[in-house]
């Protein structure tokens, strides 16, 4: 990519300028408003103050040979975060084992997860350029950027569904370029270029003070402790140097270039490292005594009294158990301190866990990667109305061995072992520009494009093959699991002392809730054990690459405006994706019961479920697939006038389609609940084959400014200054809203026969979803999309967005000018739904007197409409959201 920067002249030139919001002027926005409202909060704006501020000078240092410029950009933005909850507590039921103190003080604290917070995003922005024309055909130049950007309790942008005040993370980046270039004339036909660049691009992500304890998700209600990936940086450190080369001949312009990238990577990072305890699921009781209220547990139908006087009700179960736990509450069910549906945790063989909260270098990988490119182009002039344009690029990567392989299997050293150089990337372009006749021409383009692997694949690979394993607990497993009990930690290996949610005033101590002991088992808690979890990438993994074609045709109408027409066709190939690599193919299906809220069956669903793994001696193996294509198809209708009689208009009208076999990333939770990752059945990739998650088939665009220009002819020169100078200009966007896939609500692993967990009759499936084969980019198990719903079947809403700009400019001096503005964004104050709760279906297992999966009329496990489904969740971002007004100037010398 290449970037023009401003140079001084001999003359000291610059601006000033500031841009201001504030929340007087400020629409709410709907779902925070709503939300707020709902918890009995006041409804606040998604922005409370937002400040842009700066200025830019240049000049010289010696007159016509040294010149500089400066520029300076502020960025102050007050923008709350809101905690929202799809099930507020309050209705919800304590198990009588419980004290009433013991249950306010619980929803209290779910409630001060909750709510809107506070935060002030920051970020400096500085340029500075010196160019020096040493001689007539020699010139020299440096530039240096400098940008800073804080970001606290960067969850979300104006609202968190689910989440909580203690579970989020503190943002920081650090961006640092200095780039020398020596462009040499070498003779009149005859131009060289030499750029090197020294880069930093570094990110931290801290952990804020009152989040020491472990990391606690009850489903669909809150969550709260330590983000399981914090503290992590990636620090990037780069150094590249490029020379291009450029000729004409006859009717050529040649250019030939070498680009040489040497990239050091610093990277922190892994995923559960404080351990987190899961409640996504009713746990069934095998005891539900006259002791338990309704709706705090799922009784089995063995039970008569549990039948009668214990209703199931999902949520109100998982708060239940969790109170169970949380207060070390032991009900006779055999499940004392193990009422969790899941425990995860990444344990770093290198850096020995400890239980004094002491700092240990875990997950921590240093490497190096080279990325390499040379190219050569030829711009030949056919004819005086026919220009080509031939090319050809290649581009190698080369990335980093896997320092510790994992070869405690065949399996994991296939996986494990070799980091794959993709040879090909050999890209040919070729374009072609024909003015075919007075008024018309015809643009045709081809390229292939190479792209990189990412650096944090092969990093994950290296720091979670066999040093850093991840091990994902069920209450029921054994061996290094068996032990662990809420709220325990099987290693610390982090700069924190574990400590406990809250207390309850004057409560004696075994009524508060339990703090956490690190156990830190001996030896390597993998060996031998098939709940653990390693990163890997597949042996044959090569880099993602794009075809691209476009056609279009341009015509000039009256009036100076002009008419194209565009065709964008776009291949994508060995584009990502991740699964169990350990998945032994299926051989039995399970049958899910379709139901509706009543629990009456609408349809069934078999899928194919994975019971067994190629290598049951080992745990699950998240590989990296580069297996997936897509397909884009675009046509564009762009009109344009430029400025005359005081009118410029810009509209463009787009016509696509988008459509790929499961890239891994999804669109608000795409394909699950956790960035799109995965397959139904690793073994038919057909089923994934879909609509891609930025799938929007219709976007139009327009753009139209008007400076009035009859003030200029005014003889009087106050009209002429009241009535001179002003523009007006807004934009319009209208789209369609990008495509979602329905999901299966919890993580839970899931049985093959008709009983509950744990799968005492029947066999479990190896992974989660309803295939029993989904994975979670920290390798635990999850829902996934639902299987008999097609792949992004469903559509945000679509939206229309109108801002708008009026200025006016002053002229104080024949150097000098001021200019005032007043924009408006959104205008109308249009809701922009971005996201919503992608929940569909929850799994039932038959039960009792069960309203949604009786088993009296069941004998399939039960996928239950989740009434949240489709509602909502954010409708702001740093680009979109309420209207906002805004007030700025800009001062010219």
């Amino acid at each position: 990519m290449n970037a023009v920067t401003k140079s001084g002249t001999n003359d000291l030139h610059g601006d000033l300028f500031e841009n201001f919001r504030n929340p007087i002027f400020n629409a709410l926005d709907p779902v925070s408003a709503g939300n707020a409202l709902a918890l009995g909060l006041t409804p606040t704006q998604s922005v409370h103050q937002q400040n842009q501020f700066g200025g830019s000078a240049g000049g010289r240092l010696i007159k016509d040979k040294i010149f500089y410029f400066v520029t300076y950009d502020g960025y102050r933005k007050s923008t709350p975060i809101a905690f929202t909850t799809n099930n507020p507590v309050a209705p919800l039921a304590c198990p009588s084992e419980i004290t009433a103190a013991q249950c306010t003080a619980a929803k209290n604290f779910v409630n001060s997860q909750q709510g809107s917070i506070p935060r002030l995003l920051t970020q400096d922005i500085a340029l500075g350029k010196i160019d020096y024309q040493v001689t007539q055909s020699n010139h020299v130049n440096a530039t240096f950027n400098w940008r800073n950007w804080q970001e606290p309790i960067s969850t979300s942008f104006a609202s968190a569904a689910n989440s909580g005040l203690t579970s989020n993370q503190n943002n920081f980046f650090q961006d640092r370029f200095v780039i020398l270039s020596w462009d040499k004339v070498i003779s009149t036909d005859k131009v060289n270029e030499l750029r090197y660049q020294y880069s930093q691009d570094h990110s931290f992500q801290s952990w804020p003070a009152s989040s020491q304890i472990p990391n606690i998700s009850l489903s669909n209600i809150f969550t709260y402790g330590q983000v399981n990936s914090i503290p992590n940086f990636t620090n990037e450190d780069r150094h590249q140097f490029t020379d291009t080369f450029s000729f004409v001949k006859g009717r050529h312009s040649f250019k030939a270039g070498l680009d040489l990238n040497f990239v050091h990577v610093s990277l922190h990072s892994a995923t559960p490292s404080s351990g987190q305890y899961q409640y996504t699921g009713a746990v069934a009781i095998t005891n539900c005594t006259a002791n338990l209220v309704p709706n705090c547990t799922l009784p089995l139908a063995s039970n008569p009294w549990a039948a009668t006087n214990c209703p199931t009700s999902t949520t109100g179960a998982i708060f239940c158990d969790w109170l169970l736990d949380l207060y070390n509450k032991d009900i006779g069910d055999g499940r004392f301190g193990k009422h969790w549906s899941s425990y995860g945790q990444a344990h770093d063989l290198q850096a020995p866990g400890n239980s004094n909260g002491q700092l240990v270098p875990a997950f921590v990988d240093i490497f190096e990667t080279y990325e390499h490119g040379v190219y050569f182009q030829d711009s030949w002039k056919m004819r005086s109305n026919l220009t080509v344009n031939l090319g050809l690029r290649y581009d190698i990567q080369v990335l980093p061995d896997i320092p510790f392989p994992n070869t405690t299997t065949a399996i994991d050293a296939a996986y494990t072992t070799k980091v794959n150089v993709d040879y090909g990337g050999i890209q040919p372009r070729l374009g072609l520009a024909w003015n075919f006749s007075k008024n018309n021409v015809l643009r045709v383009g081809f390229g292939s494009f190479f792209a990189k692997t990412n650096g944090s694949e092969v990093s994950a690979t290296r720091r979670l093959a066999f040093r850093g394993q991840t091990l994902n607990c069920s209450p029921t497993a054994g061996g290094i699991c068996a032990p662990l009990v809420f709220p325990d930690l099987l290693y610390n290996q982090a700069a924190w002392t574990v400590g406990v949610p809250f207390t309850i005033p004057g409560a004696a101590p075994t009524d508060q809730p339990l703090g956490a002991t690190v156990l830190n088992p001996a030896g390597n808690p993998c060996l031998g054990n098939t709940a653990c979890a390693i990163s890997a990438l597949s042996p044959d993994l090569v880099n993602p690459r794009a075809i691209e074609a476009e056609a279009v045709f341009e015509r000039q109408l009256p009036g100076n405006m002009s008419l194209s027409a565009s065709y964008i066709l776009t291949r994508g190939e060995h584009l990502p994706n991740f699964w169990d690599a350990n998945l032994a193919a299926p051989t039995v299906n399970k049958v899910y019961d379709v139901v509706n809220a009543s629990g009456v069956t609408q349809s069934t669903s078999t899928v194919p479920f994975f019971t067994n793994r190629i290598d049951m001696t080992t745990g699950s193996i998240l590989a990296a697939f580069s297996v997936v294509n897509s397909w884009y198809h675009g046509m564009v209708l762009t009109l344009h006038k430029p400025m005359s009689h005081g009118v410029e208009l810009l509209a463009n009208y787009t016509l696509s389609k988008s459509t790929d076999g499961g890239q891994s990333t999804g669109n608000v939770g795409g394909e699950g609940n956790d960035s799109g990752i995965g397959a139904l059945n690793p073994y038919n990739l057909k089923l994934e084959q879909g609509r891609s998650s930025l799938d929007a088939r219709n976007r139009f665009t327009a753009s139209v400014v008007w400076a009035p220009p009859y003030g200029k002819n005014l003889s009087n020169r106050y009209e002429r200054g009241a009535f001179s100078g002003w523009n007006l200009s807004s934009t319009v966007t209208a789209t369609n809203g990008t495509p979602y896939s329905a999901a299966v609500q919890g993580s839970s692993v899931l049985c093959l026969g008709d009983v509950a967990q744990p799968c005492t009759g029947s066999v479990s499936g190896i992974d989660g979803g309803m295939t029993g084969a989904l994975l979670s980019t920290s390798r635990g198990p999850m829902g996934g999309r639902v299987a008999f719903l097609a792949r992004d079947s469903f559509d945000l809403p679509s939206y229309a967005d109108i801002d708008m700009r009026v200025t006016k400019r002053f002229a104080i001096h024949e150097r000098y000018n001021f200019e005032i503005r007043a924009e408006a964004f959104n205008l109308f104050n249009n809701t922009f739904i971005q996201a919503v709760n992608t929940s569909a279906f929850s799994p039932v297992q038959p039960g009792g007197t069960s309203a949604t999966c009786p088993s009296a009329s069941h004998t399939n496990t039960c996928m239950v409409p989740v009434s949240s489904f489709q509602t909502p969740t954010t409708t702001s971002n740093y680009l979109l959201g309420s209207r906002q007004l805004q007030f700025g100037f800009r001062f010219y010398f």
